[in-house]
């Protein structure tokens, strides 16, 4: 740690020599002026990093917090398997005590025996007592398990009405906490905000209570901040206190020492003890990056709120997928508010008057593009013309736009666009070796990115060489390993890579292509 800059100012002053006599007259000349170099004052970035530097070294005398180091020892699976905020947890929260025999038994039988089978079992049996089933789901409110089996299966099987039979109850998720209402069908649904009136899902790490008194001060520490701005690469946390942390932050190849404020919900970058600016050229570029990648966050988004078709006809003669859009398109240029396929009929604006484009994997991931650069195609109350933006991929040598392989192509086709990376096949790992395949994501974090496409490839259960392409939409701070990404397949949604790749777990990461900053910042509104 360095230590803190002591300032001065030395002034020289002449003086009597020992052979002189005061009063005596000079035999010498007049005196030369003397002078002594004044340092320059330091810049205002090396006084901040010496503020910097002695809050880390006060900081580094606090009392740690005991965190909770099993889910740290799991938490690139835990975040990539179980969808979630990313998060530390000042400490593990506690399992309730159990009083109730049968609730004793299907505790130890969850903790032996397969979550895919038990988690279904035990929620059977406590259906219709929802204390019973708080008290051997949740951690002291938390939905928490530091098993990615157990930890994906409580995520994907649990329901808010299996836990309270109240009318309103509060999620804390990340910093914020959400109200959700159960509705006239038993179904709870958000309350407000851009999740208004969806269904209310639960993820790993939410908080559930029916007061805030319930819910504050929270266990954990929403990392949310970390990702946002001229976010850093990676953040490595040293010491974790209740005042703040102790941590490096990494752009690119340079790491300096960083405090991390604890406003008591969230971790956020207070300063960096970088007194040359090492890091400002990256950091810079950072910001644009992410600046750029905001609309395609919004774009992304849309598209979930607006649940845009898998194209995917409803009635199929073999395999059909992808005879939609080019029908739709059609239809939309033509005036049409419908078309037909095998004698369905479809619709070319849904009850909003949004335009329903049709999607394979691909088309979303391009869409996602183009409409964060202004084009798209008009709604039924406006003009019926499809906007050009930025970004049009129609309008380049893409040539065909709906293969993920071609893209690909396209993209090594374009260094100036994209930068293009994949694994040799000895390196591919498919997703059914679990702990190998994070292992690997985790070793190869530094080549994933928010905003890059990832395209799969490999043999699905109909025993077929399948495709697939969607988009990183963040990544946890502390390992580097993407945990939300983006895509359509059978609806617009933003998953883990469990949600992704289960399906078909012989699938591997064939190739990741990675828009350029310039072209993205260049293209994209800001």
């Amino acid at each position: 740690m360095r230590s803190s800059l002591v300032f001065s100012l030395a002034l020289a002053a002449p003086s009597l020599g020992c052979a002189e006599r005061a009063g005596a007259p000079s035999t010498e000349g007049p005196a030369e002026p003397v002078t002594s170099a004044i340092p320059a004052p330091p810049s205002p970035q090396a006084v901040e990093a010496a503020a910097c530097a002695l809050k880390l070294r006060a900081l580094s005398d606090a009392p740690q917090v005991a965190g909770a180091p099993g889910f740290e020892a799991q938490r690139a699976q835990l975040l990539g398997r179980a969808k979630g905020e990313a998060v530390v947890f000042t400490r593990v929260p506690t399992e309730a005590p159990l009083l109730d025999a049968q609730l004793t038994y299907l505790r130890a039988r969850m903790s032996k025996g397969s979550p895919y089978v038990t988690v279904p079992q035990a929620l059977a049996s406590v259906r219709y007592f929802p204390e019973k089933a708080r008290a051997l789901f949740l951690r002291e409110g938390y939905l928490y398990a530091e098993s990615p089996e157990l930890a994906t299966v409580l995520v994907e099987v649990l329901k808010v009405g299996h836990l309270f039979k109240e009318p309103e109850v509060l999620i804390l998720r990340g910093a914020a906490i959400f109200k959700v209402r159960r509705d006239k069908f038993g179904v709870f649904r958000h309350v407000d905000g851009e999740l208004a009136g969806d269904e209310a899902a639960l993820l790993f790490g939410d908080r559930l209570g029916l007061t805030e008194a319930e819910l504050l001060p929270p266990l954990h520490r929403d990392l949310s901040p970390l990702t946002e701005g001229d976010a850093p690469d990676r953040v490595t946390i040293s010491r974790l206190t209740p005042r703040g942390a102790v941590a490096t932050a990494r752009w690119g190849d340079v790491t300096v020492p960083a405090l991390l404020d604890d406003d008591g919900r969230s971790l956020s970058l207070a300063c960096l003890d970088d007194p040359g600016g090492a890091t400002r050229a990256r950091r810079t570029e950072a910001r644009a990056r992410a600046t750029a990648l905001a609309s395609v966050r919004r774009a992304v988004r849309d598209m979930v709120r607006e649940k845009l078709r898998f194209d995917e006809p409803l009635k199929e003669e073999g395999q059909q997928d992808g005879s939609l859009r080019p029908l739709w398109r059609w239809s939309y240029d033509h005036g049409g508010d419908g078309y037909s396929f095998n004698g369905v009929g479809y619709s070319v604006f849904d009850v909003d008057g949004r335009p329903q484009p049709p999607q394979v994997c691909v088309d979303f991931v391009l869409d996602a593009f183009e409409r964060a650069s202004g084009t798209w195609y008009g709604g039924r109350a406006g003009e019926r013309a499809r906007a050009r933006g930025g970004i049009d991929f129609e309008a380049t040598d893409l040539k065909n736009r709906r293969s993920a392989a071609e893209v690909t192509k396209f993209a090594l086709a374009h260094p100036e666009w994209f930068e293009v990376w994949g694994p040799t096949d000895d390196e591919r790992v498919p997703f059914g070796r679990r702990a190998d395949f994070f292992a690997n994501i985790t070793a190869n974090a530094d080549r994933l990115r928010p905003g890059d496409i990832v395209v799969i490839h490999g043999f699905k259960s109909d025993g077929q060489v399948h495709y697939h392409s969607f988009l990183i939409d963040s990544k946890d701070p502390l390992t580097g390993v993407p945990h939300k990404l983006a895509g359509n397949a059978g609806r617009p949604r933003v998953q883990t890579w469990e949600g992704v790749m289960r399906s078909a777990p012989l699938r591997s990461i064939k190739h990741v292509l990675s828009p350029r900053t310039e072209w993205l910042t260049a293209s994209l509104p800001r």
